[in-house]
């Protein structure tokens, strides 16, 4: 809730900044019009991958919570419970891996041709201002 407050609180983060953070990392979630910058075919992409990351998010969350269960049940001396735990941190894992790790390395690829097309594009306008940048 901190973050939140903050976030609120402050100043919005740069365009250039967001669209370099945006574009870099291609991150689900709600980015504005960003996405929609995308040509279309890096557009379909992304949101693919998109869908896979929201897809493998549960086995994400239940392997998460469980590998921390599953110790505090041992200490606890709840064996039967925590093998329980470890058997759904197990298949936790193999949903996640199948819905997300074994695909992971398609990412690195969509974000290099991301970032080619925005090397392709022509740079910004200069905000006008003095001659340090600084407008008044």
């Amino acid at each position: 809730s901190g973050s939140i407050l903050g976030s609120l609180l402050s100043r919005p983060t740069p365009r250039d900044v967001l669209e370099n953070f945006y574009f870099s990392t291609l991150p689900f979630g709600w980015w504005g019009d960003l996405p929609s910058q995308l040509p279309e075919d890096l557009r379909a992409e992304t949101m693919a991958e998109h869908r896979r990351d929201r897809r493998g998010l549960p086995f994400a969350l239940v392997f998460q919570v469980s590998i921390f269960l599953c110790p505090m049940l041992i200490l606890i001396g709840q064996g039967r419970s925590a093998l329980l735990c470890g058997g759904l941190a197990l298949a936790a894992f193999c949903g996640l891996y199948w819905q997300w790790l074994r695909l992971i390395d398609r990412s690195d690829p969509l974000v290099a041709r991301v970032q080619a097309w925005r090397r392709s594009l022509p740079p910004p306008e200069a905000p006008i201002g003095d001659e340090f940048g600084a407008n008044h």
